[in-house]
C-alpha cells in the first residue's frame, strides 16, 4: 500500500552549521534536527490512517481489530512528537542569530498555533501513553484510552485527550510541514 503524493512531507535539504559562529553551531544543528522531524512525524501519522484505513474495511477480525488501535496509538504518539518537535525547533532558533533575522518571525508560532488548534492537548499524552513503572503509574492515575471509529481518546488522571485519525487530519499535518519548510527558504537562499 503506498500513500497518496498529498500525504508526503518534502524532504529537507541539509542546511550546513558551518558558517555559523561556534557558540551557535550547536542551535543551529539542534534547530535543523528538529526540523527535519517535523517530516518524520508527519510520514508517521500519515502510516498511521493508511494502516487504520486499511484494517477497518471488511473483513473485520479481531486482528484487524487491534490494528487500528494500534494505528490510533502510533497516531497520538506522531502528534505528540510532531510538538515536540517544533516546539525545540522554535527554542533553538532564538539561539542562532544570523538564522533568526532570516526566518519570518512569526511563521513557526503561526505553524505551531495551528498544530494546537487542531490537536488541543496532545502533550499530555505523554503521561497517558508511555509504560510508566509503579511509582509513576500511582502518581498519574489510572490510564483509559479507547477508539471510537476514527476518534482516539486517551485519559490519564482525569485529562482527556482525544484526536481524529484521518487522512483529513494527516493532510492537514503535511500542509503545515510544508508551510514550516517553506519559511526556511532564505535560510538556503544565504547558503549559495
Amino acid at each position: 500500500m503506498e500513500l497518496p503524493p498529498e500525504l508526503k512531507s518534502p524532504l529537507l535539504p541539509d542546511l550546513s552549521v558551518d558558517e555559523l559562529a561556534d557558540h551557535e553551531r550547536s542551535s543551529g544543528q539542534s534547530f535543523f534536527d528538529n526540523m527535519l522531524m517535523l517530516q518524520r512525524w508527519s510520514f508517521d501519522f500519515s502510516s498511521s490512517a493508511g494502516l487504520f484505513d486499511w484494517a477497518s474495511k471488511p473483513p473485520a477480525t479481531d486482528m484487524k481489530g487491534q490494528w487500528c488501535f494500534i494505528a490510533a496509538r502510533n497516531g497520538a504518539l506522531a502528534l505528540r512528537h510532531f510538538g515536540e518537535s517544533l516546539a525545540a525547533a522554535r527554542e533553538s532558533l532564538v539561539q542562532v542569530s544570523r538564522w533568526q533575522e532570516a526566518v519570518e518571525a512569526d511563521l513557526l508560532d503561526d505553524v505551531q498555533n495551528e498544530f494546537r488548534k487542531r490537536f488541543p492537548g496532545v502533550e499530555k499524552l505523554r503521561t497517558t501513553l508511555c509504560t510508566l513503572s509503579d511509582s509513576d503509574a500511582e502518581a498519574h492515575g489510572k490510564v483509559n484510552d479507547c477508539l471510537f471509529g476514527h476518534n482516539y481518546m486517551s485519559t490519564a488522571n482525569g485529562r482527556t485527550v482525544a484526536y481524529d485519525l484521518t487522512f483529513q487530519n494527516a493532510a492537514f499535518l503535511t500542509d503545515l510541514t510544508k508551510k514550516a519548510y517553506e519559511g526556511l527558504q532564505p535560510l538556503y537562499a544565504g547558503q549559495d
